[in-house]
């Protein structure tokens, strides 16, 4: 095979394998079972600095599980729509404990959740974030 031929063929396998391989950082949609694990996880945990009406007034939603490491999810709390003009909302973090079928809350916030806490990779994957060193502020984050 002549050295433009072999050329022509190794770009093509190259290009074929491009095509065929799945995106990095593509956390998926939580299932509901995930999603109403998470809210029991989220209501069970501190966030509403002892509220005894914080799940009257929000709601968890957008749950995503990492594709990186499935032990690792995120969720939107939400002010439900009366709330909405006077409580501010924000996201979690959450791990599931090797051999357990359960959801912790590491974290939540606005911004910076996770940091410190989920490697990096995970936290980029959970939000979108093509730039991995974006995800938390130097010196921060989980390598």
């Amino acid at each position: 095979m002549s050295r433009t031929r072999w050329t022509l063929a190794a770009a093509i396998a190259l290009l074929a394998c491009l095509l065929s391989t799945a995106p990095a950082g593509a956390a998926r949609k939580a299932t509901r079972a995930q999603t109403a694990a998470l809210a029991k996880a989220v209501f069970a945990s501190p966030l509403g600095g002892g509220d005894p009406d914080f799940k009257a007034r929000y709601r968890v939603i957008d749950a995503k599980i990492s594709t990186i490491s499935r032990s690792w999810a995120t969720a939107t709390v939400a002010p439900k729509p009366r709330w909405q003009d006077s409580l501010q909302g924000g996201y979690v973090i959450a791990v599931q404990p090797a051999g357990t079928k359960s959801w912790v809350v590491v974290d939540f916030g606005s911004a910076d959740v996770g940091c410190g806490i989920a490697p990096n990779s995970v936290i980029a994957d959970l939000l979108g974030i093509k730039t991995i060193k974006s995800v938390c502020p130097t010196g921060t984050g989980v390598e």
